[in-house]
């Protein structure tokens, strides 16, 4: 079997199960596994060291040069990094960021959102959630 011309892309909300099942796929037919949400953690990492520099155009020149020696990386495993990755995960263009007021409370507001579904879904305490809502909002 030429294992370079078969691709299989699986997607599902965190925590549906898409990840265990491509590694149990790409193990029983010997194929390279790339996990997606890596990559989403890495920009999460750019996005919080990096926090002014972020936007489409940076983001589209860190991608093409991610190192798969990179999603190794064990500050991509902190909740801080998983919360911010489940942000960018669902934004459907990443802008470039705006200084306005308005956009920050938006954002805030959003990021609020998201931080309850998390909690709401069990991928982060209560503890976890009251930490990060106060750092939002100071």
């Amino acid at each position: 079997m030429d294992t370079n011309k078969i691709k299989i892309a699986i997607d599902s909300p965190a925590g549906a199960g898409a990840g265990t099942q491509s590694k149990l796929i790409s193990k029983h037919y010997n194929l390279f596994y790339l996990d997606t949400g890596k990559i989403y953690c890495i920009l999460a990492l750019y996005k919080l060291k990096y926090p002014n520099k972020f936007n489409l155009a940076y983001v589209q020149k860190k991608i093409k040069n991610i190192k798969l020696s990179e999603l190794n990386n064990k500050k991509l495993l902190s909740n801080e990094i998983k919360i911010e990755a489940s942000i960018i995960s669902k934004n459907k263009k990443i802008e470039k960021k705006k200084e306005t007021k308005k956009v920050q409370n938006e954002d805030i507001v959003e990021k609020l959102k998201d931080l309850k579904e998390l909690l709401d879904t069990g991928v982060i305490t209560s503890e976890e959630f009251k930490k990060a809502k106060k750092k939002l909002l100071n």
